[in-house]
């Protein structure tokens, strides 16, 4: 049971930032302080990741729960590291307070907000669809135009293609499919005297003489190529306009998904303040929460403030050590300098 306490102890201790061997000495009354502190800065904690994991889990990535896990942590290190610039602090001066309260309204309007956001998640979302029908409608319409824009640039380039492919046909039509063209080859044939012997020059080398022979052949008219690239490109047109036209049809219920997917926190926000000033009880419930969250953040400087007005003797023991180590630093000095 009593490692149970020194274990607890210890725990607050290392959150608050008092030394755990002075505490343990220390009396009734100083250990209460320390669970006074504790018990504070334990309700931040808890407040602040629970609002660090929603803001993650609603509006960054929903589905990374490491990520909302981490900045849950991150904002409870962030609040005892806060608190315990006040808590550690010999004495609160009013620059001090002034900054701790200005802190603690905006971290109590954060969390206000933040807290009531996911409370009128359900009244938000019902909101947000009259929002979205006028967003839809315009992210329709332009996107519309981007379309007719390049159904018509596809259908003028389409009319260059059939014109073309026109006047390839005709002339293929006059022509044929098949066209005559001209092939000349020779062969090299011995040159013989009147006896027929062969013939030889000074060199030793055989005299030749060569016969042309020209023949006409039938081949694939050349433009045929030409109206099968043509037959090509357009009908790789009118699979662009066939898809265009699909993706006119299928435009509003994309549009509709992709708008219903978005989050954004300033949407929220905006929506959030509409539904809390039509109606008196909204702004009543909101004023509730941001109260209660700059209560919450109030309640160290005031455990401080209430502090600095009693006397309790962990402070004194600290008081008391301070006072020893400057007398022995004075004495180490003074003996330094006679030495010299």
């Amino acid at each position: 049971m009593n490692n149970l306490k020194s274990i607890w102890t210890k725990l607050k201790c290392l959150l608050i930032g008092f030394d755990y061997n002075l505490i343990s000495d220390s009396s009734i009354k100083s250990k209460k302080l320390l669970t006074q502190y504790f018990s504070a800065i334990l309700i931040l904690i808890i407040v602040w990741f629970f609002v660090g994991f929603q803001l993650i889990r609603e509006y960054v990535n929903g589905d990374d729960l490491w990520l909302s896990l981490g900045t849950g942590f991150t904002g409870t290190i962030i609040v005892i590291m806060v608190e315990r610039q006040i808590i550690l602090s010999q004495s609160v001066n009013f620059f001090q307070k002034s900054v701790r309260i200005f802190l603690g309204v905006v971290m109590a309007f954060i969390g206000a907000t933040v807290i009531d956001a996911a409370l009128f998640r359900n009244d938000i979302e019902i909101k947000k669809k009259i929002y979205n029908k006028e967003k839809i409608n315009k992210r329709v319409q332009i996107r519309i135009n981007e379309l007719e824009k390049q159904y018509t640039s596809k259908e003028d380039e389409k009319t260059k293609v059939l014109l073309n492919l026109e006047k390839i046909t005709s002339k293929i039509a006059k022509k044929g499919s098949k066209i005559k063209t001209f092939t000349s080859s020779y062969k090299s044939y011995p040159k013989k005297d009147s006896i027929g012997n062969q013939m030889f020059d000074l060199l030793g080398k055989p005299i030749t003489y060569r016969v042309y022979d020209r023949q006409t052949i039938l081949v694939d008219n050349p433009e045929m190529l030409t109206a099968d690239r043509l037959r090509s490109e357009l009908n790789r047109i009118n699979q662009l306009l066939e898809t265009n036209s699909q993706k006119k049809f299928d435009l509003r219920e994309l549009v509709i998904k992709e708008v219903n997917s978005e989050k954004g926190i300033i949407e929220d926000l905006v929506i959030l303040k509409e539904l809390l000033m039509e109606d008196i009880v909204g702004i009543i419930f909101y004023l509730a929460f941001f109260s209660f969250f700059l209560m919450i953040e109030m309640l160290v400087i005031l455990s401080k403030l209430s502090a600095s007005k009693q006397t309790f003797d962990y402070y004194e023991k600290i008081k008391y050590q301070e006072e020893l180590s400057m007398l022995k630093l004075k004495r180490l000095m003074k003996n330094s300098s006679n030495e010299i």
